[in-house]
């Protein structure tokens, strides 16, 4: 078994099992955002997914990550995913597919390309012409 022999890593791997135990039911939509930077990944998909289970709220704050050029790509790809997440329960599927599609022209290729999987996960109509 590996271990830190760094306390901060210690108390921040305490924390981290402590999160994923409890669950994040009692966290706020802003804690859940600041999640999605966390360098953990469970974390982030674990939020992401809590945010998913919040509907149009969950769902307002996935698109703010998503379209926030400031947020690193991983952050901004957990949204993008939680959009697709909610589009394929058939939960916000017209407000997601015309919201991102402005991310279609992203400067970063990672966003674009999954943008372009996502779309096509929920085979939104008019942007299917742009996909092509």
């Amino acid at each position: 078994v590996l271990t830190s022999t760094n306390p901060a890593e210690e108390k921040a791997g305490q924390d981290i099992a402590k999160l994923l135990q409890n669950g994040l039911k009692q966290t706020s939509i802003a804690e859940l955002v600041g999640l999605l930077e966390s360098p953990d990944k469970r974390l982030r998909h674990f939020a992401q997914f809590e945010l998913v289970e919040r509907g149009s709220k969950g769902a307002a704050a996935l698109l703010q990550v998503a379209t926030s050029s400031g947020k690193p790509v991983t952050t901004r790809l957990h949204g993008i995913w939680g959009l697709g997440q909610l589009a394929r329960q058939g939960k916000e599927v017209s407000r997601v597919g015309y919201e991102l599609l402005g991310l279609s022209l992203d400067s970063k290729p990672g966003i674009r390309a999954n943008v372009a999987r996502t779309w096509g996960s929920f085979r939104h109509g008019p942007a299917q012409s742009r996909l092509l």
